[in-house]
Order: structure tokens, then sequence, then C-alpha cells
């Protein structure tokens, strides 16, 4: 009835939930030995996830054809673009009409007092960044199999290899003692308290983002719902992981093989969600310009806002969405200056919203993955459609 993979995150889910229930009765030096450990194993993933990716994308771009490569990317870049576009228009919308109908905007002091600190600390400084290995390995796959192509594809099969070695059978097993003491640090950080004593404002983020999600995986299934709710239970385990590990990249490997249940060509998964892990982040429009309009609202500023400012305040957002970088607190340390200047906020609402948003990461980035996981698959289709060279024989639909 149940497979080895849902048993394993089952089992996940429930040691989260234990760790998170009953961490005040855990000694505090297990709980930070704990959470040292997760943030070791951390550092040395990200370390090692840039060659990760290289692997994967050379490989997958290797076994396509060039030309048919590089439409690819213009059609990834125009997607890309237009899906961000609606989810800043549409949490535009949603953050105006919550401004007007909710003034409240708490933030706990208990959470933002340091809460659980590691035992020790552990360092590995990344030696290239995850957007320019997924530049390399498609320009390596593009053109290294023109000149080589006996060795590239040798190569480029022995660092997938390596790459699939070291997700399934090192980082994978190692799942629940990496996340049991970050759950023990959103535990002391009191995250649970700072959404309490800001329900209303919850509620309605929390209702708008879900339905835009839903939305997002009908369209992407064609509104076949069996078809979407089946899509959206995938991509629990790598929204799990992102939740209580507060990046989308560590979640990279999770979300490829998620979407790669729901596709025909597994090799367009591997370009596309390497690619759009850092600028297409749903949860990151929702949240910051959602919680923007509403301390606009609290403070007084909006009356200040014109049409222009938001007209122009949407485009720069969007632009800037191909300029954030994948550290916590990332998302919204690159839209400061244009919600200062567009906005109108001073230094205190800055610096609200910029707490808010640390606090409030985790979920940011679980929305961030389903949203990725849904563009894919959406991509995907897209793909087949424009790109995918059509068979001779007639298709037999299922």
């Amino acid at each position: 009835m149940f497979n080895k993979h849902s048993l394993r995150f089952g089992f996940l889910l429930v040691l989260s939930l234990l760790a998170f229930t009953f961490a005040d009765f855990v000694p505090h030096g297990v709980r930070s030995f704990s959470y040292a450990v997760s943030l070791s194993i951390k550092e040395v993933l990200v370390f090692l996830l840039p060659f990760i990716v290289f692997g994967i994308v050379f490989r997958s771009v290797s076994r396509l054809q060039s030309g048919n490569a590089v439409k690819i990317v213009v059609l990834l870049i125009a997607m890309v673009m237009l899906s961000n576009a609606a989810s800043i228009s549409s949490a535009y919308c949603v953050g105006k009409y919550i401004a007007s109908t909710s003034k409240t905007v708490i933030l706990q002091s208990a959470a933002t007092g340091g809460g659980l600190e590691p035992s020790y600390v552990f360092h590995l400084p990344p030696l290239v960044s995850t957007i320019k290995t997924v530049i390399a390995g498609f320009l390596c796959g593009v053109i290294l199999p023109k000149f080589f192509p006996q060795k590239s594809e040798k190569v480029a099969t022995t660092l997938s290899c390596i790459s699939a070695f070291v997700l399934e059978k090192i980082f994978t097993p190692i799942i629940p003692l990496f996340i049991v003491g970050l759950v023990f640090k959103m535990q002391s950080d009191q995250l649970s308290q700072v959404l309490r004593d800001n329900a209303e404002v919850g509620f309605y983020m929390l209702l708008a983002v879900s339905t835009y999600i839903v939305l997002f995986y009908c369209v992407g299934e064609r509104f076949i719902i069996r078809k979407a709710v089946s899509m959206l239970k995938n991509m629990v385990p790598a929204a799990l992981v992102g939740f209580t590990t507060m990046s989308s990249l560590i979640s990279l490997p999770l979300i490829i093989k998620s979407v790669k249940k729901d596709s025909a060509n597994p090799d367009i998964v591997d370009i596309a969600v390497p690619a759009v892990i850092n600028i297409h982040m749903l949860g990151d429009c929702f949240f910051t310009i959602i919680m923007s309009l509403v301390i606009s609202g609290t403070f007084g500023s909006m009356e200040y806002v014109t049409a222009s400012d938001a007209i122009l305040f949407m485009l720069c957002f969007l632009i800037s969405m191909f300029a954030i970088v994948g550290v916590p607190g990332g998302g919204v340390i690159v839209m400061l200056p244009i919600i200062e200047k567009y906005l109108h906020f001073s230094p205190t609402m800055l610096s609200l919203i910029t707490t808010l948003y640390v606090l409030c990461d985790p979920g940011i980035t679980l929305v961030n993955i389903f949203g990725n996981g849904a563009f894919a698959i959406l991509f995907t289709k897209a793909h087949r459609l424009l790109l995918a060279k059509k068979p001779l024989s007639v298709e037999v639909r299922r």
C-alpha cells in the first residue's frame, strides 16, 4: 500500500512534529549540538550542490540538439517573466485588500531575542554560485558534444552518476538527522507565536497563496483535478525539507524527482528546475509585496503611493527577481531599495519587514518550492507543445 519513499517521508513528518512539540523536554546541550550538526550538513551540501547541478545540467543539455537548446532558454526566460508578472500582480491586488481591512502587524519581541545557538560552528565558503554552474553546464552541454562527442558523453554520464550517488546514497539517508536540529531552532524562535499574533494577516495571505498554487497546478495539469492533486502530494516531501532548511536549493533534488514523475522528458526537468530555483520565487512575491502594502497601510504611507509608483514598483520588482540571492533574508534585501523608493518606507518600516521576512522564511521557502514544481510542470508541457519534435505516428491518448 505504501512504497519506501512515502514511508520514509511519513517518518520524517512525524519526527519533525515530535521534535517541535517536545523540544522543551530535550536538554539544551543536545538541541544545540543537533542544530550544529544540521548546519554542518547544510554547509557541506551547499558546498557540493553547484558541482552536482553542473553534472545534471551538462548531461541533460548534451542529450539535446544545440539549436533546440537555445530555444529552450528563450522559452524558459519568457515563461519565468510571465509567471513572475502574474504572481506580482496577484499579490499586489491581495495586499491592497488586506491593507484596507487589517491595520495590525505584531512582531513578537521574544522571537527576535536570539534563540537556540549551535554548540560549534563549521563553515565551508562556496567556490562558485549555482547559477554560474547552471550556465557553465548549459554551455558545455551545447559546445563540447560538437567537438568531442564520445568523450563528452562519457564525462557527462560519469558526472551524472556521481551526482546521483551523492544525493541518493549519502544525503537522503541523513535527512532526518539534518532536519531535527533545524526544527529545534524554529521552536526556540517561537515561530508559532509570531504566526498566532498575526493570525488575520496570515489567514488572508495563506488563503491567497494556497488558491494561487492550486490554480497553478490545475493549469499545469490542464485542469485534470486528480492529476493536480497527485502532483501536489508528490511535492510535499520537497516542501517539507525546504520548510525546515529554509533553502529551496537544498530541496532541489527532491523537486526534480517529484516533477519527473509527471514528465515525459526528464532531461527538460533537469534543465528547468535548477535554472529557475532562484529567479522564480512565488513565496517571495506574495509575502514581500503583501507585507509591504500592509505595513505601508499600518504606518499611513499608503496615501502617498500614486498609480505611477505602484506600476514602477511592480516593474522594478519583476526585474529584481533575477537578482535575488539564495541566502536567508536575501529575497527581501534585494527589494528594500525598491520598497523604500516607491512605497515610501521609513527605516523603521524597512527593519520591520526584514525581520518579519526572516522569521517567516520557512513558510516562504515552502511556497517557493510548490511554485517551482508547478512551473516546471507547465514548462515541460509548453516545451512539448512548442519545441519538441512531432512524432511521425499518431499518438494514442490514454
